[in-house]
């Protein structure tokens, strides 16, 4: 069905998640999943934690086929959105602090340190 000016077509999605603030995170990415991906971890990056972002934190989505980082810019008017696939992925670096986390994703010419991840989230 074509899109309507103003209008937008919902997607659907398949997900765990039971957290209401996930499930809402998860439907600002829903168009760029595939049919039949599955979203298994939404981890969002603090925004008061130390090297938090106040403003527009990154969120994290962990599917069964790649990594989706979500960063929000402009007040969330506008948004870049990275994907990595798992086959591309070279290492993932976790580093635990005292209040929260440091994920590190390394891929093939990519690499990326997304700071105040909570540390449950970080662990899985």
């Amino acid at each position: 069905m074509p899109f309507g000016f103003g209008k937008k077509e919902e997607a659907s999605f398949t997900t765990d998640a039971t957290d209401k603030d996930e499930f809402e995170e998860i439907q600002r990415i829903a168009h760029r999943l595939d049919a039949d991906e599955k979203v298994v971890i939404v981890a969002k990056q603090s925004r008061f934690k130390p090297g938090g972002s106040k403003m527009s934190p990154d969120t994290i989505f962990v599917t069964d086929k790649r990594i989706i980082i979500r960063n929000p810019s402009a007040l969330g008017m506008r948004e870049n959105i990275e994907s990595i696939t798992f086959d591309k992925i070279t290492a993932i670096e976790l580093e635990r602090g005292m209040m929260s986390s440091t994920v590190k994703i390394r891929a093939s010419g990519y690499q990326r340190d997304i700071d105040a991840i909570a540390k449950e989230k970080a662990e899985k």
